[in-house]
């Protein structure tokens, strides 16, 4: 799957930039529009996130095209192992760091299982690429998060349970966001 993603990176670039931090924006002023029952600690959270834009930026941001969904359901494997992408609406040209930290965020459960991805990524994982990579994932649990709130306010589809699947991205935002040393991260991007 990264290399699949690496060659949409080599690719030519989208004619719209992704930013993961305007959607979260976006995601937020809906979410403060139409949900009642946001979790109580959700403006820290946005806070907190959004001083990943800003020590990212003051790193520098290169931009690739890049398929910028690392749900599961959005990589399909063939009978003869073939990966193929799908699902590129979300696509552009993004921070590749974004890329592999949504992926490995998705696919891995602890963030020990990090390296080994971003070595295949890489080449040879740096720690201010594991730390870029790390703040990108916890930004997407953050969007996801909000997203869920706002589809199940949104939704007809009251089958389906957006409202837990948020509020589990917002544990896992959470719980990420408790290991990160602001002051560590914003001197080693």
């Amino acid at each position: 799957v990264i290399g699949v993603k690496r060659r949409v990176h080599g690719g030519l670039r989208f004619t719209i930039p992704v930013s993961p931090f305007d959607r979260i924006r976006a995601l937020k002023q809906e979410c403060d529009r139409l949900v009642a029952q946001a979790p109580p600690d959700l403006p820290v959270l946005f806070e907190q996130v959004l001083r990943f834009e800003r020590m990212i930026a003051a790193s520098g941001v290169d931009s690739v095209p890049s398929h910028a969904d690392g749900l599961a359901s959005n990589i399909l494997i063939g009978p003869d192992g073939r990966i193929e992408l799908v699902d590129f609406d979300g696509a552009g040209n993004v921070d590749p760091y974004y890329e592999i930290g949504i992926l490995i965020n998705e696919v891995f459960e602890d963030e020990k299982d990090f390296l080994p991805a971003l070595e295949m990524f890489e080449g040879t994982p740096r720690p201010a690429s594991l730390r870029r990579a790390r703040l990108y994932a916890i930004a997407d649990d953050l969007a996801w998060g909000l997203w869920g709130l706002v589809m199940d306010a949104t939704s007809q589809r009251k089958d389906v349970e957006f409202y837990r699947y948020g509020f589990w991205r917002f544990i896992r935002c959470r719980a990420a966001l408790e290991r990160v040393d602001f002051g560590s991260y914003a001197r080693m991007l």
